[in-house]
């Protein structure tokens, strides 16, 4: 146990290194302020919103709780992008603490690393026994490019359910039955696994699937493994039934929205954000993690033939989150070739599948595969008789670490997000409207630049003025919305748009007037003069830039 509590130390010692520019100013700074923001947004949500909802309604809290703020008139629009429920729950007590709702965000990034560290370390000590050389590889993977090329995007990052949910079906089937008094510990492992794969789907789908693709191949490997199953099947089934009770509500949700609108994914996007093969040496390569693959790979094949197949559900592992990271058809330096591979298929015939768009995340089961499989085949190493073989890893360990603290470079840029008490004021006074539904203008949309940067920030405004509004930022936006966006943006405040805008129940506008002028600098005075002539909007509010009209009530 202090062996472990050492590593622990360790690896929180790593996380607060590597970010401490958010550690020191985890109220106001973030790594990404386009996507980080709709998600704060939505950890903000869930850690305020969600277990009062759950306590009222009950069983049918899914149906209140997904229908988010943003994208009015439209429903559900929390279901928009990934729920994020666990993250949201584990930042709760944590905001508490912080005032700042860009704190969920951050506490998620700290709190996930260092879990993602300490649970890949479980588990390569479980399949390796080698303290050091679980650590090092916990260090190796957890910091590799694999885990931080999707460190804005937090249902990508905070993957440690993955590597404990792994560790527990481990211990599960390993379990000795030998011990008839302690048979019911077998047993809480794999409830623990359950608990791992809720916990991820909860934040996103995707994930889950990766915990499903693990479970799959140490079933069909492990001979043992369905005696096992066979022996627990009413725990197995409590357990499914549990999971799926929490899970299919939830799933309702995004099936509703996906049929509202006659969506998904198309197949287009899927083969666009699939993985390239050479990308595997370029964008996601890692020095540490290849040099330690190439030694282990040389001496899984001077290994005898039994031995070999003890490493091969490590090796399915690896193999199948490469391919499906490679998409529905292959690629090859971003050209894509007519040569289909087996992603077609889930996509197709799977559920679930037509909802995902970047193939390429899969890289992370292909990056999990190579540790395990690392752990297991050098567990073993150095032989103590061969003292050229103990050589040769102290010099090998000791240029892995060097080049592992020369590739320890945190990220290099941070973003700075207002905090409440510096919010424009033009929030404030909305925050103490009676009931309302707003509309920001200028409204962006997806062809614009500054969508991401300008509405998910309105968003965050958002979480403190709590109104209903037009605008959004997210995954996915509904078609007649975009085409209410377009027609805003071209025609401004027309006679049918201000029929269509007050139709849905609109009743207040911001006009943000130094943002009209970036866009329209030559039609800038004209448009706020229309604004100050129309009988319809009775101006109540003006500062910094920022004016409230209100739509005058007949």
């Amino acid at each position: 146990m202090k062996r472990i509590f050492i590593a622990s130390l360790f690896f929180l010692f790593l996380t607060i290194i590597y970010f401490f520019p958010l550690v020191k100013n985890i109220n106001n700074l973030i790594v990404d302020d386009y996507d980080g923001l709709l998600i704060t947004w939505s950890l903000n949500r869930v850690a305020k919103e969600l277990p009062e909802t759950i306590i009222t309604r009950g069983f049918s809290w899914p149906e209140f709780f997904f229908n988010g703020n943003i994208f009015y008139p439209y429903f559900r629009s929390h279901a928009y992008s990934d729920a994020f429920i666990t993250d949201g729950l584990m930042a709760a007590p944590f905001l508490r603490l912080f005032s700042e709702p860009i704190a969920a965000f951050n506490i998620n990034i700290l709190l996930g690393q260092w879990l993602f560290l300490f649970f890949t370390f479980l588990l390569l000590s479980e399949i390796s026994g080698n303290y050091f050389l679980s650590v090092l590889l916990a260090a190796a993977f957890g910091f590799s490019n694999i885990r931080f090329q999707y460190l804005g995007h937090l249902q990508t990052f905070t993957l440690y359910w993955i590597p404990l949910g792994f560790w527990s079906l481990l211990k599960y089937f390993a379990y000795p039955e030998k011990y008839p008094a302690k048979k019911i510990t077998g047993k809480v492992y794999l409830i623990f696994f359950f608990f791992a794969f809720l916990a991820q789907t909860l934040n996103s789908f995707l994930p889950g699937f990766f915990l499903i693709f693990i479970f799959g191949i140490l079933l069909s490997v492990k001979r043992e493994a369905w005696k096992k199953l066979k022996n627990d099947w009413r725990i197995f089934l409590i357990c499914f039934f549990l999971v799926c009770l929490i899970l299919l509500p939830v799933i309702g949700i995004y099936q509703s929205v996906s049929q509202e609108f006659n969506y998904v994914r198309p197949i287009s996007d899927a083969i666009h954000f699939s993985l390239s093969p050479e990308e595997i040496f370029t964008r996601f390569f890692n020095w540490p993690l290849g040099l330690l693959f190439l030694v282990s790979v040389f001496f899984f094949f001077k290994t005898e033939q039994t031995e070999r197949k003890k490493d091969l559900p490590f090796i399915l592992i690896l193999f199948s989150g490469l391919i499906m990271a490679l998409g529905p058809f292959l690629h090859w330096f971003k050209k894509t070739l007519l040569i289909p591979l087996p992603y077609i298929f889930f996509y197709y015939f799977i559920p679930g599948f037509k909802g995902f768009r970047t193939p390429s995340r899969w890289i992370f089961l292909f990056g999990l595969g190579m540790v395990v499989f690392i752990a297991s085949v050098l567990k073993d190493r150095p032989k103590n008789n061969l003292k050229k073989e103990k050589l040769f890893f102290r010099f090998f360990y000791f240029l892995v670490i060097i080049l592992g603290m020369i590739s320890f470079k945190p990220p290099e840029k941070y973003f700075s997000i207002p905090k409440k008490e510096n919010y424009p004021p033009v929030y404030s006074r909305l925050k103490n409207l009676p009931e309302a539904v707003i509309l920001e203008l200028p409204i962006y949309y997806w062809g614009d630049f500054q969508f991401g940067e300008r509405e998910s920030l309105r968003m965050i405004y958002g979480l403190e003025h709590g109104k209903k509004t037009v605008n959004g930022y997210s995954g996915f936006s509904p078609p007649e919305w975009e085409s209410l966006v377009i027609k805003l943006r071209r025609d401004f405040l027309s006679k049918d748009n201000l029929a269509n805008i007050k139709a849905i129940g609109v009743n207040y506008l911001v006009i943000h007037e130094k943002e009209f002028k970036d866009l329209w600098p030559e039609d800038y005075e004209n448009k706020i003069a229309f604004l100050n002539k129309n009988k319809e909007l009775k101006e109540i509010f003006r500062k910094d830039g920022d004016v409230i009209y209100e739509f005058e009530k007949k």
